[in-house]
């Protein structure tokens, strides 16, 4: 009977303390810890939504909101009238406006979003594709306080991987460039400073052409249709979906000189390279792992084998064999070593 009992007990106050947290986070969050999990993702995107409007200084209305969460009027309709009788949502002039409490949540799960999108981005090997699609799940999972820890784990960042700026502490946004690639004519220089990820198609085509935050260029040429650059020594040509959903600022010239240089993908058995530069496209653990393979700006590499297909690549790499990708070595930009000075 003892023993029963010292088995029982733990297990009671364990279920206890988890019951408590769940109490706890219900009555922080202004949602009934009774909500089954469908329902409450639903009024936590539906708060999302009515944040990011009043950042952009646009309208939350019902139409608007059934849009964006995929779900019928009649549904919205409930939705927000569940927020509202919360005190999370006021109604004026058929919009909702939040409440401080309301726009605190709204606030909290933007945040939780765009530091999740940091933490896969510097800490993972996860694909770009993938970022959105996993935050938009964390995203409900995440306390505050988690959200805190997190943010300081990775070091205070001020943006997403995608340029979006997280919320400050007392709720406000740093304001993101207005200005789209598509602003610009011929010639002008700028660095890319937002990656709209929606919607998901022309955002996959933007990482596949190679088009990141960061990213310095200069316009080659300009129509109707479409927009040339010339960034990190290579042609990119964006239709006007994609230029659209790429911001820009001006700059008087790019930080680092790409003219003749190559990708270290593009060298053959026999030449050398020194590189210049990692790409900023490269992030998180796979970028941590070359430059702990040794590759940084001045170090010489040269390849020596080529797999079945041509790839991997073995090169060598202070005095060792190192073997990546195409894709990987793509990112690795780099002189020939008898073009240069040194």
């Amino acid at each position: 009977m003892r023993i029963l009992f010292l088995l029982i007990v733990p297990v009671f106050l364990v279920a206890l303390f988890f019951l408590a947290r769940r109490l706890i986070s219900g009555r922080r969050t202004g949602l009934s810890p009774l909500a089954n999990r469908s329902d409450r993702i639903l009024y936590e995107d539906a708060l999302k939504h009515l944040y990011k409007c009043e950042a952009d200084q646009t309208r939350g209305t019902v139409q608007s909101l059934a849009g964006q969460l995929g779900i019928s009027v009649d549904k919205t309709t409930q939705i927000l009238s569940e927020l509202r009788g919360r005190g999370l949502v006021e109604l004026k002039e058929e919009s909702f406006p939040l409440t401080k409490s309301g726009r605190e949540y709204g606030l909290h799960v933007v945040r939780a979003h765009r530091l999740w999108e940091r933490y896969l981005a510097d800490r993972t090997g996860v694909s770009e594709v993938e970022w959105h699609g996993q935050a938009e799940i964390r995203e409900h999972e995440i306390s505050p306080e988690q959200a805190d820890r997190l943010w300081a784990q990775l070091g205070h960042p001020t943006h997403d991987p995608h340029g979006d700026p997280l919320p400050l502490v007392d709720g406000g946004l740093v304001p993101v460039s207005e200005r789209t690639l598509l602003s610009l004519g011929a010639d002008q220089r700028a660095r890319i400073v937002h990656v709209e990820d929606e919607p998901e198609s022309v955002y996959a085509r933007l990482v596949k052409k190679g088009v990141f935050p960061g990213m310095e260029f200069r316009v080659l040429e300009r129509t109707e249709d479409s927009v040339t650059i010339l960034a990190e020594g290579r042609e990119k040509t964006l239709d006007g979906f994609e230029a659209a959903n790429v911001s820009v600022e001006s700059i008087e010239k790019e930080e680092t000189d790409f003219s003749g240089t190559i990708r270290m993908a593009d060298l053959e058995p026999g030449q050398k390279g020194e590189v210049v530069v990692l790409s900023r496209a490269t992030r998180g653990l796979e970028r941590r792992r070359l430059m702990d393979f040794g590759i940084l700006p001045g170090t010489v590499v040269e390849p020596e084998l080529r797999g079945f297909g041509g790839d991997p690549t073995a090169y060598r790499v202070r005095g060792a064999l190192i073997a990546l990708r195409k894709d990987q070595s793509a990112h690795i930009i780099v002189r020939r070593v008898e073009d240069s000075a040194a």
